[in-house]
């Protein structure tokens, strides 16, 4: 059995391609502009208000990303890996934000962190100008390699303890019954 080579689709002649990754240390920023064939279409270009909805359009661009770069690629948000994508060379978390990533910090779980320092597959894709709805406007900026590690070593340490906030305490807080 003949094993398949998934290679990017061409694209029509004046009709912006998606870059290419740059083999490099340096991040890389991705403008995409993904057309009709792609799981990504500007269509629906309405303004995501929800943090989930943000998170999702993130995740189904670097799904379409990287099968337009001839990877597979599988959401494995939910089960136990280490990071939000798998793809064929990578592992990658997704942090996805509304407006532009610019000067925030990057959250990140020990685990994941873990997983940067011990593994080389492993990416940090940053898409932002998400919330506005229309995925020609996301911008991709790939962390990986030697910025990703000095990234790293500038961490600070965090902690925080999620405290339920129930339905009937919400209502019963709103409606001054505390």
């Amino acid at each position: 059995m003949q094993e398949q080579v998934r290679r990017p689709r061409p694209h029509a002649a004046g009709v912006p391609s998606i870059h290419a990754p740059v083999a490099c240390s340096e991040p890389v920023a991705h403008l995409l502009n993904l057309r009709c064939g792609d799981h990504v279409r500007d269509e629906a270009s309405k303004p995501l208000t929800s943090n989930r909805a943000v998170e999702n359009a993130a995740i189904t661009f670097v799904l379409a990303y990287e099968q337009a770069h001839g990877r597979e690629a599988t959401d494995t948000r939910g089960g136990h890996a280490p990071a939000d994508v798998e793809s064929d060379d990578r592992v990658i978390e997704v942090k996805a934000f509304g407006m532009s990533a610019r000067g925030n910090d990057l959250w990140l779980e020990t685990r994941q962190v873990d997983e940067a320092r011990t593994n080389g597959r492993f990416h940090l894709y940053v898409v932002d100008n998400v919330r506005q709805g229309n995925p020609t406007a996301f911008r991709l900026i790939d962390l990986h390699g030697d910025v990703l590690t000095r990234l790293i070593e500038r961490a600070r340490p965090q902690s925080y303890v999620t405290l339920p906030f129930p339905v009937g305490d919400y209502d019963a807080a709103v409606a001054g019954e505390q």
